[in-house]
Parts: structure tokens; sequence; C-alpha cells
């Protein structure tokens, strides 16, 4: 299992895995007016039947 920022790279790297695509909270940013909600996914080489919600 890994997480990462949902790019179109990180997609394509790992489309042979499962991709769970979440939304996180992010405090810490390059700019600190840019802090707060971002698309992340959590990619497994198993199925997760009860989900990350």
């Amino acid at each position: 299992m890994l997480s990462n920022h949902n790019t179109t790279l990180i997609n394509e790297l790992y489309k042979d895995f499962n991709i769970h695509a979440i939304e996180a909270k992010r405090n810490i940013n390059a700019n600190g007016k840019k802090g707060g909600k971002v698309e992340e996914v959590i990619i497994t080489n198993y199925e997760n039947k009860k989900g990350f919600e």
C-alpha cells in the first residue's frame, strides 16, 4: 500500500494496481495560502472491500 498525490504520472506508473482516489487535507504547502483539500490516491496490490472513505 502506498499513497501519493493524484497525478497523471502516478496513475500511469501504477495503472496495473488498484487505485483509490480520496480527498485529503493538507496544512503545509510551499505557498501558505494554498493549504487545504487535495486529491490523493491510495494504491494497493490487493482488493480492499471496505474502501478508503
